[in-house]
Parts: C-alpha cells; structure tokens; sequence
C-alpha cells in the first residue's frame, strides 16, 4: 500500500467532517498569551465555543471557559480555563472542538483503526515472546494477537545467524485460548531451555499516540469509523435533546455502514502461502496384506 496518514492528519479529518459548528483549525495571532488565544478569525458570538476543547500547537488539551470572539468587534480571543506552558508564538496551529474533547478524537480514531480487523492487520514476526524453558509447555502470546499463522523452531540453538525450522500445527504444538481470549501456543513435544521459537501471524491494527505517528490504513476508511464513534458517544449530555440524539443514531449507523463498506473496498492482500501436505509412509510388518 506504500502511503501512510499521520494521527493528526486523521484527527484534523474527522474534525472537519463533524462540521465547522463542532471544530475548527486555525492559528494564533500577535498578543497571545498563556491564558489567551488571539485569533482574527474568531468572530463568532461569545458563547459558540465555551466549554470546547482547544490543542494550541504540541500543547495538551485545555478548555475554552469564556469569549470565542466577538461578532461585533471581530477582536477574536479566547479565554482558557487552564493556563499553556507558554505564550504561542505567532501563526501557532491550533485545533478547537465543541461537544467532544481532543481525546474522544483519539479514542474515536484508535477504535477505528482497531475495529478494521480482519481486512487491516498488523504482521507479527516475532523471536522474543517464545523461548523454550524446561518442563514448561504453554506459552501466551500478546493481547493484541489475533492470527498465528506459522511457528517455527530454532534449528541450532544460539546459532549465529539463527536458522528455523517450521514445526507443524496438531503435530509439534497446538493454538488455545486462555481465560482472557489470548493466544496461547502449548508445545507437544519436551521444549529445551534457552531455544527460541519464531512466531509469525496477524494482530490488532493500531496507531502510535504521538500526532507524529503513522498507519497505512487509508484515511478514507478511518474517518468513518471514527465519525460512527463520535456519534454514537454523542457530546454531552446537558447539551443533547431526544431529537439530536435521535439524528446522532441515525448518522451513527449510516457511517459505520460506509466504515464496513470501505474496510472491504481498500483491505490489505494477504500474503499467499504454497500449500503443503503431510508426508505419509506406509510399512509392512509381515502380519497385514498390502493391496
């Protein structure tokens, strides 16, 4: 797939499809400080954006508690409720948001990216998790696997370079759950302490928590799934009537439709295998008959 998508270009994303009435970005102007944001775009009425949430360059989030412009002078500030480290230089990018804060966003676009399981995976190719111990036989595996597709064995252990060796599923080990839903690889032969075991499959599709973090999940197919989040959470509840949450449910199941829909048109191909088949032999003892 080759291109990926920042975690602040998915957060400015959603926010622009949410509607100017929600979120807005913008940059701050001559005479910021600590405690206010300049800004001559802000020429909305005073009220619009108390109580929202605000990210002013790489600071984390703080409130809005009062202003948000003023249409009839267009002097623009806005007051927040807790102090910045520092005073924003000018033209700083700042993100501002209504009804939702800056973590429901990163809430919304980690459960998209989760929830593209199966068409979106991460690839495990793992040599640390496993490694054999005497007289132990189950070995559990991250949470966030979901699929192990192949398991293969130190050929020579300590080995410079290491060699492995596939071992076969039902045969040398098997795949169960444990109480939690995790992976678990129990060994069916007498493990040596000190050799490693390569595990490879699929896990969970994630993303880093920085704004600097990246994924190959197409935006397209985030958004949606973020969006079906943010609706079906809905904003607060002193704000919300039956009607808008009436209509939030609606838009709520309509993208995660477009979610589902857009999961299966951009999903990742999946790496083909050869297939393999046992090796079977057949002897005779002297005491049966072959035909």
């Amino acid at each position: 797939m080759g291109v990926t998508t920042q975690r602040s270009e998915f957060r400015q994303r959603v926010g622009r499809a949410l509607g100017r009435n929600f979120y807005d970005i913008s940059t701050t102007a001559n005479g910021s400080t600590a405690n206010q944001i300049v800004d001559p775009k802000r020429t909305e009425r005073p009220a619009h954006w108390d109580g929202a949430a605000i990210k002013v360059g790489t600071e984390a989030e703080v409130f809005v508690r009062g202003g948000g412009g003023s249409i009839n002078t267009g002097s623009g500030i806005i007051y927040l409720d807790r102090a910045l480290t520092g005073s924003p230089a000018n033209g700083t990018s700042y993100e501002i948001v209504k009804g939702w804060t800056m973590q429901d966003l990163a809430d919304a676009i980690d459960w998209a990216h989760k929830n593209t399981w199966p068409h979106f995976y991460l690839p495990i190719l793992d040599t640390t998790t496993v490694t054999e111990a005497a007289n132990t036989i189950s070995y559990t595996g991250a949470a966030a696997w979901q699929a192990i597709t192949r398991v293969s064995r130190e050929e020579i252990k300590g080995g410079v370079p290491a060699w492995y060796t596939e071992i076969i599923e039902d045969t040398d080990y098997r795949i169960v759950l444990d109480s939690t839903g995790s992976l678990v690889i129990e060994l069916l032969y007498t493990p040596e302490a000190g050799r490693k075991v390569k595990v490879e499959g699929k896990q969970w599709m994630s993303i880093g928590s920085t704004d600097a973090s990246t994924s190959i999940v197409p935006w397209e197919v985030i958004v949606p799934g973020a969006l079906h989040y943010l609706y079906e959470k809905g904003i607060s509840p002193d704000q919300m009537n039956a009607a808008m949450r009436a209509a939030f449910d609606k838009e709520a199941e309509k993208q995660l439709n477009l979610f589902k829909t857009r999961c299966v048109e951009f999903r990742m191909r999946s790496p083909r295998r050869r297939a393999t088949f046992p090796f079977i032999s057949e002897s005779n003892i002297g005491n049966s008959v072959l035909h």
